[in-house]
């Protein structure tokens, strides 16, 4: 069931970074971010070109892959394998997607695209990339094979079978693609051999509204099938419950963050009825950082590198910030 009166922590603290640079403490803008059923983190550090480990609970990484070139998201298998997104490579062609196990890396696909984010299915058969400068999701077959284009066929566009700049992309467990839809301001879902999108939140121009959306950049679905976005350019992180195309804003929207992406926790525990644990990230926009954090943006203020937990007794939800961050948040608390 969902929790229609829940609230959401609004205090953080930082868990990883709080100083821009490439000390395994430091970070230099983070981007992609993926938590492992050990409550491992694995973050991109894009401008270091590198992917660092975080145990739980710790707060100085493991340099997990290196030499990377401005490496977006990440995602781990459950062999504990890598597979990177990096927005170029050493010759210079754009989008690339590399499988690391045990610190040695193959590549697996040459996009020659720009790739922004990487996610697989439930049963990792295969997994979806986001190709942002041409409207497209693509999947491919675990190894890197069976190119198949689900969206991208049409060009960009604002019909509901096209895209306009997709930053981000997730999946629910009946094979359902979300997709954070930034430049038509909208989140669309695709089910499994469908011929167009369904509206889930926007798409009613650019603006602040609940029912509207500005140039998101992160979405998530959890297992009750609530789709949360990052609403990039309203500073705040959105709601949306199965059902409704409009939100309730949980974090955010006073201008003191900007909001680009978020990515669920890999593993979701019950401990009560109705919740379960999950992560979410976004960024700021101090500076481009990419696609998966959240910090403030005013530019008066040193920026930040870190890693911040929001926590409470139930669940946790997580931030990065795009202040080299990343934070954690409560997961909504059930009104007693």
């Amino acid at each position: 069931a969902s929790c229609p009166s829940a609230t959401w922590s609004q205090v953080g603290r930082t868990v990883v970074g709080g100083i821009q640079g490439n000390a395994i403490n430091q970070l230099h803008y983070p981007v992609g971010l993926f938590i492992d059923p050990n409550d491992c983190l694995f973050i991109a550090d894009s401008r270091n070109d590198r992917v660092i480990k975080v145990e739980q609970g710790a707060s100085i990484g493991t340099v997990v892959a290196s030499k990377l070139h401005t490496p977006t998201d990440v995602s781990v298998d459950k062999q504990g394998n890598l597979y990177i997104v990096d927005l170029s490579t050493s010759e210079g062609s754009s989008g690339r997607v590399t499988y690391w196990i045990n610190g040695s890396n193959t590549n697996i696909l040459d996009a020659f695209e720009q790739l922004d984010a990487i996610v697989f299915d439930t049963k990792e058969e295969y997994f979806y990339v986001t190709q942002r400068s041409n409207g497209g999701i693509i999947r491919y077959k675990k190894d890197g094979t069976g190119e198949h284009t689900i969206i991208g066929n049409f060009g960009e566009g604002s019909a509901l079978f096209q895209l306009d700049q997709p930053w981000d992309v997730a999946i629910d467990a009946s094979g359902v693609i979300y997709i954070a839809d930034s430049g038509n301001n909208r989140v669309i879902k695709w089910p499994m051999n469908a011929t167009e999108g369904i509206l889930i939140g926007g798409g009613n121009n650019y603006g602040n509204r609940t029912d509207q959306l500005a140039a998101p950049r992160g979405v998530f679905v959890d297992h009750l099938g609530t789709v949360y976005v990052a609403d990039t350019y309203n500073d705040r992180i959105i709601r949306i419950p199965v059902g409704s195309k409009t939100g309730t804003i949980i974090v955010g929207g006073h201008g003191r963050v900007i909001v680009q992406s978020l990515i669920s926790i890999s593993r979701m525990t019950s401990t009560h009825q109705t919740s379960s644990t999950v992560s979410l990230y976004h960024e700021d926009r101090n500076e481009f950082i990419g696609n998966k954090c959240l910090a403030n943006s005013n530019p008066t203020r040193r920026s930040l590198s870190n890693i911040i937990r929001y926590s409470d007794i139930l669940n946790y939800v997580g931030f990065i910030l795009r202040s080299h961050s990343l934070f954690y948040c409560s997961f909504p608390k059930v009104a007693t």
